[in-house]
């Protein structure tokens, strides 16, 4: 659960473990193993544990697997990309009595409960000296969550069994085969055919087909993916990334110009790229949350397409040909 924050890895495990701190579906938080947090102070966060949890194998949920976890998370061996930056801010962990823990930052940290929201706590006992190996095998796999790992093969399927002891409402299914299925078409064609009840990730070229099909429900709501450009006007002098139309390095770099970025937001068609490029599966945005998430303000709208208005700011700046530009992923 700690090795890679990568998207089917997460929504995979998060039905065997639990955070401190859970999202709903609006990106909210809310209480989980926590279940009171306040700042006490403008570097001291602190939460209460819930009480009466227990892993999965029977033994008690204690802060010393808060504690425990806290310290592996940055520390997990070969991750392609984890889960540290969440934990950043901590400089320690206080462990005020058997329910109350404080976070000391180095500074005012106010995203604390929603970074929370990202790690897993994970049993001391069972994940001391670990690999990712022994999680995936089921060895190491005890979490607190409402299924626990019954099996996973590589590339193909995780099986899940309900917890009969976990704390929240009970889950409608005894048994899950999660299986794994990275090929658009065949996942559709999988849910057809009534070999899966259920798909996520609908290519968005079959959306019109499944809405049409009376057997299948589909339910849609904005994701917390936002794709982006972001200039680089923190560089003072030139690249070789931006040139003229002739190719040559520009001695400076446009993109400090307030004006410049202006203009090359005006000449992106948003709603365009939504009703073509995503086939309506997108909203045109200008921040990073969608409606309803902690953080999204109403008063930001995108800006409107107009390569006209792009064009003249392109000129006050002193551009009035342009120029070219590198994208990198």
């Amino acid at each position: 659960p700690h090795y890679h924050n990568y998207g089917p890895n997460n929504a995979a495990t998060m039905h065997v473990y639990d955070r401190l701190v859970e999202r709903d579906g609006h990106a909210r938080p809310h209480p989980s193993l926590a279940t009171t947090w306040r700042a006490v102070s403008d570097t001291v966060w602190e939460f209460k544990l819930r009480q009466g949890v227990t892993w999965h194998d029977g033994r008690p949920f204690t802060a010393d697997d808060v504690v425990f976890t806290f310290s592996r998370v940055p520390n997990v061996a070969n991750s392609p990309g984890g889960f540290g930056g969440f934990l950043r801010a901590i400089t320690r962990v206080e462990v005020v009595d058997a329910e109350t823990i404080r976070l000391h930052t180095r500074q005012p940290h106010p995203l604390m409960p929603i970074d929370l929201a990202s790690v897993s706590i994970i049993a001391r006992h069972a994940a001391e000296g670990a690999t990712s190996e022994d999680f995936n095998s089921g060895r190491a796999a005890i979490g607190t969550g409402p299924y626990r790992q019954a099996s996973y093969r590589l590339g193909d399927r995780v099986e899940f069994e309900r917890s009969a002891n976990w704390f929240g409402p009970a889950q409608p299914w005894a048994r899950v085969s999660y299986r794994i299925i990275g090929n658009d078409g065949a996942r559709t064609a999988a849910l057809l055919a009534g070999d899966v009840d259920m798909i996520e990730q609908i290519p968005t070229s079959d959306l019109a087909r499944l809405r049409r099909d009376h057997r299948l429900t589909v339910t849609s709501i904005p994701s917390l993916r936002t794709v982006f450009l972001a200039p680089d006007y923190g560089l003072n002098g030139g690249s070789p990334l931006i040139t003229d139309n002739a190719g040559n390095p520009l001695p400076a770099n446009p993109f400090k110009d307030a004006r410049v970025r202006r203009a090359l937001s005006m000449a992106i068609n948003r709603q365009g790229l939504v009703d073509q490029v995503m086939e309506g599966a997108a909203t045109a945005t200008a921040q990073w949350l969608p409606e309803g998430a902690f953080g999204y303000n109403a008063d930001a709208p995108p800006r409107g397409f107009d390569p006209a208005a792009a064009r003249r700011l392109l000129a006050e700046a002193g551009y009035p040909d342009g120029f070219r530009v590198t994208l990198c992923t």
